[in-house]
């Protein structure tokens, strides 16, 4: 995965739109100070591929990933993998108190070099991924990794670099087998086990057939095609005797299932009876279809009457009516008698507000003087205290002013610091000059380092040229060495040839010998088949090729042996010259670089002496002459560069203490002028202070003048201050206490005129509330007094309502009478449609009874009754119900006899055809050879051996194998017990136990159990 452009938004610690553009870029490094955002941006990456980030501890924390204050955020990375370029998109929301990550999308470019930018024109994708759950699982197959995985081998977080490398080797494995994608490897291991097994388990079932099969011998075959040939002769004779068996039993079976049906039909026709009680339950039906006639009738009489006393109360006079105009006439007496209290109080409160407001207007204007007077009074008294500490601050102001007692003493050292000044600055002017020349005469000398560097250089190039003449004969003895190995493998090699040749000779001749009885002067040789003319002559003496082959391994021991030992002398004297080749290359190079250097270093520090150059051969004793001519060189030019240096340091000492000695001056004068400038300043402050109060003009521009306008001042401010001491404030003090008496009077009066004005407020507006509320009250009576006027003009006269009152009285009493006597009513008539439908129910169950009755004897065509006759005469259709139901009885009783009797006829035919049938296939069996031979008497014979049967590949064993059952319950042989004078294969029960017959156990001494025929003929073979 190559990532190729990250676009974020709200992301974390990015709140702004963010990108990082990794087009073009092979190696990238995120550098910045501490919070910049450069784990943010590796979070983003992670978040954008997995939707989640390792710092977040949990897979679901994506609340990280927004960032504070926002409501969304949004990442985008394309990326591109396997040569094609993909975008996946992620977007987190805040929804309520929640965060959830709303939408995901993954997208392949169709053109693998697009890099759209957020904003620009769309560009043709395919859309792989649209939903969220679905993204992570689709990016971890097309990445190949897990996000763990991710983590450990791609991101290596903070602090957790190592954590791949301190893995255990089986996580190692696991993380390298996921990122190498053998998965499928894995799956075909699986599936090869699994054949695997199965295979076993063909191999497991095919031998133990085998084994099964181990005891067939030749003569195990010949009695098993015996005795198959005897059994498909008795299964011929069965196939014919077996159907009259066949027969009985069918007709016994059908016969018994007649008498079944008989025995049935007479059952349920037995039970056909009418129910208890009918008569007198249609009578109760009828009483109660009376009962309630009656009892309708008097309800709706009742409510007749109810209704015409509810009509007659309803308009004759009524009770509540009434009772509403006595209330209004005893409401209008009422208001008439507060409406006379309420004028006389109204007209007592206005006089009152009259005169209070009065008051309160003398008030107002007794309170308005004494705020004038006591204004007036407060004005003189603030403007005299006004005056006094104006005087008093003057006086302070011009006592503070005092001329400082070191100018003199700094004017005359600031003269003498600017006469040491210029002396310092002459004698750093020619400190310049020294220094600067010796730096000049120092420029384009070389410095120590350059003279180390190149001693270190000669002392290694003196180093590498010694013993270098005893080199060139280390080489010659090399050489040697090499051609000596050469001859001794010529010769080694011409001795394996002298001995395979040898070899090949005597392997001819034994071969000759060999071929030599076959051969025939005038035939074909059957080797090269050309016509043989002469016979080859055998060899008797001479080595052996057991001998010479002998020899020639030895030989060929030699020749290899000879020929390492030339590889490994021509591998020495090759490897010694290319390194001595490569040591001389070097040498030269060294030499000319010193050479030069060392030339130019001459020329540098003007030495007329250089080193001569080494010639094209490179000897030790030339390489050691310019080593010295190098030395001797090197040393005048450090002499020389020493010398220089030293002046430049003696006059850059000089040079320093004069900057020294001139900046200590300068900071000295700087020191006093800046006190100068001090006391100037403080000057021209005080007299800015007294400036209005008429102080004498100051020069500042000069010492001397400042010197003077210190004496000036102060003289000023002594006088002017002692003359306002003595004349002015006294004067000033006496005034400004004479008008603090008078403005303490007048607030005195203020206060008082104030109280006065409040209380005469407070009189006023508690009249004036007075009197409005009379007023209120008065109207409201009025108006109510209005409308009760209008109101009892609509309704009966005062001495009228008693009469009536009586009269509504009496309609009320009839009608509660009359509703009491139809409630009455209305009960008993519920009380006889109660007893109505409880008697039609129990009618109503009759008839469901006769019609459940009928439907249980359906079968044997009962008789039909329509709804008319049994709703008339339902006891009737009973009667006629039960009578057809003791005739058929009868009938079906004698049907049942009938039926059992044939079944006991057929059940002794079968069993006498079985008999014969058993009879006639024992004596078969015994009269055949191959049962003579394997068996006993009858009673007692056990059957041949059975082979092991195959276990099959699914481990269970076979099923048991069909056997002829003789009725739908047999069972398998020992399946379950039998009970007495029933068969003991198949536990059916027999009608007499002539029947049965003893069957033997074959695996145990048991005694015989008895087995009906069926199944007696079904165990033979």
């Amino acid at each position: 995965m190559r990532p190729v452009r990250l676009d974020i938004h709200g992301f974390a610690s990015f709140r702004e739109p963010a990108t990082v553009d990794f087009n073009d870029v092979d190696y990238f490094a995120l550098i910045g100070p501490t919070g910049a955002g450069k784990s943010t941006i590796i979070d983003a990456i992670t978040f954008a591929l997995y939707g989640t980030a390792h710092r977040w501890e949990r897979a679901n924390s994506i609340a990280y990933a927004l960032a504070p204050t926002t409501n969304r955020c949004t990442v985008s990375l394309i990326f591109d993998v396997a040569g094609r370029r993909y975008q996946v998109a992620r977007e987190v929301r805040r929804v309520g108190q929640q965060i959830q990550q709303k939408a995901a999308r993954l997208e392949r470019f169709l053109d693998p070099t697009a890099c759209p930018a957020p904003g620009d024109d769309p560009v043709e994708t395919e859309v792989l991924v649209s939903e969220v759950r679905d993204l992570t699982p689709a990016m971890c197959d097309l990445l190949g990794m897990e996000f763990d995985d991710f983590c450990q081998c791609v991101v290596l977080p903070q602090g957790e670099f190592a954590r791949f490398l301190k893995a255990t080797p089986r996580e190692r494995q696991t993380i390298l087998l996921k990122l190498l994608g053998s998965g499928h490897y894995e799956q075909i291991g699986k599936v090869a086990g699994a054949r695997a097994k199965e295979a076993e388990k063909e191999v497991e079932m095919y031998a133990d057939q085998l084994r099964g099969l181990a005891e067939v011998t030749p003569e195990a075959r010949q009695a098993a095609t015996t005795r198959r040939d005897v059994l498909a002769e008795l299964n011929a004779q069965i196939s014919d005797l077996v159907a009259p068996v066949l027969a009985a039993r069918t007709a016994e079976e059908t016969h018994a299932n007649a008498a079944a049906e008989a025995n049935a039909a007479v059952a349920a026709l037995r039970e056909v009876k009418a129910p208890g009680g009918l008569v007198d339950r249609h009578a109760n039906l009828t009483s109660a279809k009376s009962a309630h006639s009656d009892a309708a009738s008097k309800a709706a009489d009742a409510a007749a009457a109810f209704n015409a006393a509810t009509t007659a109360a309803e308009s004759g006079p009524q009770k509540m009516a009434l009772d509403a105009a006595e209330t209004l006439y005893s409401e209008a007496d009422q208001v008439r008698s507060s409406l006379e209290k309420a004028t006389r109080a109204a007209e007592e409160t206005r006089a009152a507000a009259s005169r209070a407001t009065e008051a309160w207007d003398v008030a107002q204007r007794v309170l308005r003087d004494a705020r004038t007077a006591d204004q007036h009074a407060r004005a003189e008294h603030e403007a005299a205290a006004a005056k006094v500490k104006a005087l008093t601050d003057q006086v302070q102001r011009l006592s503070t002013i005092t001329a400082p007692t070191d100018l003199a003493d700094l004017a005359a050292g600031a003269r003498n610091t600017a006469e040491e000044l210029a002396r310092a600055d002459s004698a750093l002017a020619d400190a310049k000059d020294a220094a600067a020349k010796t730096a000049a005469a120092c420029q384009g000398l070389p410095d120590p380092r350059t003279l180390q560097s190149l001693d270190s250089e000669r002392t290694a190039l003196a180093a590498s040229a010694a013993g270098w003449d005893a080199g060139a004969a280390k080489g010659a003895e090399l050489a040697a060495a090499a051609k000596a190995a050469a001859a001794g493998l010529a010769e080694s090699s011409a001795q394996l040839d002298t001995a395979w040749a040898a070899l090949e000779d005597a392997r001819t001749r034994d071969a000759a010998a060999a071929l030599r009885p076959s051969l025939q002067v005038g035939h074909e040789c059957p080797v090269c088949t050309q016509t043989v003319t002469a016979l080859p002559e055998v060899a008797t003496d001479g080595p052996t090729v057991e001998t010479l082959t002998a020899a020639w391994r030895t030989a060929q021991a030699a020749q290899q042996q000879a020929e390492d030992q030339h590889r490994a002398a021509v591998r020495a004297a090759e490897t010694f010259t290319v390194q001595r080749e490569a040591k001389t290359r070097e040498m030269r190079s060294a030499a000319d670089r010193l050479t030069a250097a060392v030339s130019s270093l001459a020329a540098d520090t003007g030495l007329e002496e250089l080193p001569a150059p080494i010639g094209e051969d490179v000897t030790g004793s030339a390489v050691e002459a310019l080593v010295a001519a190098v030395a001797s060189t090197l040393t005048a030019a450090e002499a020389r560069c020493r010398e220089a240096f030293t002046s430049r340091d003696e006059a850059a000492a000089v040079l320093a203490a004069a900057e020294k000695q001139v900046a200590a001056t300068r900071v000295a004068a700087e020191q006093a002028q800046r006190q100068i400038d001090g006391h100037r300043a403080a000057l021209v402050r005080a007299h800015t202070g007294v400036e209005s109060d008429g102080a004498p003009a100051v020069d500042t521009s000069t010492l001397e003048g400042t010197v003077a306008g210190w004496a000036s001042l102060t003289a000023w401010a002594a006088g002017t201050a002692e003359q306002i001491q003595d004349e002015q404030l006294p004067a000033a003090t006496t005034s400004a206490e004479q008008a603090q008496a008078r403005a303490c009077e007048a607030a005195e009066n203020l206060s008082g005129a104030e109280t006065a004005a409040t209380e005469a407020a407070s009189a006023a507006s508690q009249a004036a509330a007075a009197a409005a509320g009379a007023a209120a009250t008065l109207e409201q009576l009025t108006s109510r007094d209005t409308e009760l006027t209008g109101r009892l003009a609509s309704v009966p006269a005062r001495a009228a309502l008693p009469a009536l009152l009586a009269e509504a009285e009496t309609l009320s009493r009839a009608r509660a009478d009359a509703a009491a006597a139809a409630e009455l009513a209305q009960q008993f008539a519920k009380i006889a449609e109660e007893a109505l439908q409880a008697a039609q129910a129990a009618v109503t169950a009759d008839r469901d009874a006769l019609g459940a009755i009928r439907d249980t004897v359906t079968a044997w065509s009962p008789p039909t009754f329509n709804a008319t006759r049994m709703g008339e005469d339902l006891a009737g259709c009973f009667d006629e119900l039960v009578t057809w139901a003791e005739s058929r009885a009868a009938e079906q009783e004698a049907t049942a006899a009938d039926a059992a009797e044939s079944q006991a006829q057929a059940a002794a035919d079968a069993a006498k055809r079985v008999n014969a049938l058993t009879e006639q296939l024992t004596s078969t069996i015994c009269r055949s050879p191959a049962s003579r031979k394997t068996r006993g008497p009858p009673s007692v014979w056990s059957p041949s051996p059975t082979p092991r049967r195959p276990r099959p590949p699914n481990g269970f064993l076979t099923p048991w194998p069909a056997r002829t059952r003789c009725c739908p319950r047999a069972r398998r042989p020992g399946s379950g017990r039998s009970s007495p004078g029933s068969c003991a294969r198949c536990c059916a029960r027999t009608s007499s136990s002539s029947g049965l017959r003893p069957l033997r156990s074959t695996r145990s001494s048991r005694a015989p159990r008895p087995a009906c025929s069926s199944c007696l003929a079904a165990s033979s073979p």
